[in-house]
């Protein structure tokens, strides 16, 4: 599985080497785009919320951001949280409402160590 670790386009070279058949190379290329949005993700019980998942596409560890644009939300129990998450792996943010009215709002990631890299976009709102 060839992922690239940056926008734009990515070039490598994948080499296969067997006792039997010798070596083959190929040249792999891939292009990278910003994140797309996602959602809208449905809290129907405010209280308890929903979960979503998000990966870290780099091969190490990051610091990412995760920031809720409104007051009527909270990811992992507050407005905004710094979480530090191992390269290809993924967490689960809980996303709860405080809202009493049908309301819409954003969850935001940013890459605390790549700050010029777009925003992860997750569309949430309460039903």
């Amino acid at each position: 599985k060839f992922e690239p670790q940056g926008l734009g386009e990515i070039k490598d070279v994948l080499t296969v080497l067997s006792p039997d058949g010798g070596e083959y190379t190929c040249t792999l290329y891939g292009v990278c785009d910003p994140p797309r949005p996602s959602g809208p993700f449905a809290i129907n019980d405010p209280g308890k919320g929903i979960n979503i998942d998000f990966k870290n596409v780099f091969e190490q560890a990051k610091e990412f951001k995760f920031i809720v644009d409104s007051d009527d939300f909270s990811v992992n129990g507050s407005k905004s949280q710094v979480m530090k998450v191992e390269g290809g792996k993924s967490v689960s943010l809980n996303v709860k409402s405080t809202a009493t009215r049908s309301t819409t709002g954003k969850l935001l990631a940013t890459c605390v160590d790549e700050p010029n890299l777009p925003a992860w976009t997750f569309y949430i709102k309460t039903t």
